[in-house]
């Protein structure tokens, strides 16, 4: 058993052979986040972070995924930063929360929590999930991950209602 060091999701690939769009958005006050990180644009026009424990639909939206890292904390919404637009067949290599993955859990719906600008796979919330659980990666490569590995990577994609959700600012 290793324990695996989480970091943020990376874009695996896309089953239409789509090539991943990208924007110039503008970023809400107060907000920071690192490369890989979920994201959801609002209402208002303005990019927020993903967040942990949503309570609708419209809050679990993650329709972007950030490019570059905002480290700083801005005074006002002016700064533009580079993302990517998320896609009902993308696939993300994903670390899960806390835990190890178990083949039975291919195909379940999960939330993804974000602690400390890194988002995870959240096996143990289903209240408002966000992403479909492919596979765990020991499935693919057993010579790297194995089913006893804490924080345990796996392949996810995002579930069109979160996507296609019309968030609140």
């Amino acid at each position: 058993m290793a324990t695996q060091v989480a970091g943020n999701p990376r874009w695996s690939q896309n089953a239409s052979g789509r090539i991943m769009s990208h924007s110039n958005d503008l970023v809400e006050t107060g907000e920071t986040f690192k490369s890989g990180e979920f994201c959801r644009k609002a209402s208002d026009g303005l990019m927020y972070e993903a967040v942990t424990g949503v309570t609708s639909v419209a809050a679990s939206a993650t329709t972007h995924y950030a490019l570059e890292d905002l480290d700083a904390t801005i005074g006002n919404s002016t700064t533009r930063k580079q993302f990517g637009v998320v896609a009902a067949s993308d696939e993300y290599e994903m670390n899960e929360l806390d835990g190890t993955v178990a083949e039975v859990t291919e195909g379940n719906h999960y939330e993804i929590d974000v602690t400390s600008n890194v988002c995870t796979l959240d096996l143990g919330n289903t209240n408002f999930p966000t992403f479909q659980l492919v596979t765990p990666l020991w499935r693919i490569r057993e010579f790297q991950d194995t089913s006893s590995d804490t924080l345990a990577r796996v392949i996810a994609k995002p579930l069109t209602i979160n996507i296609e959700a019309a968030p609140a600012a």
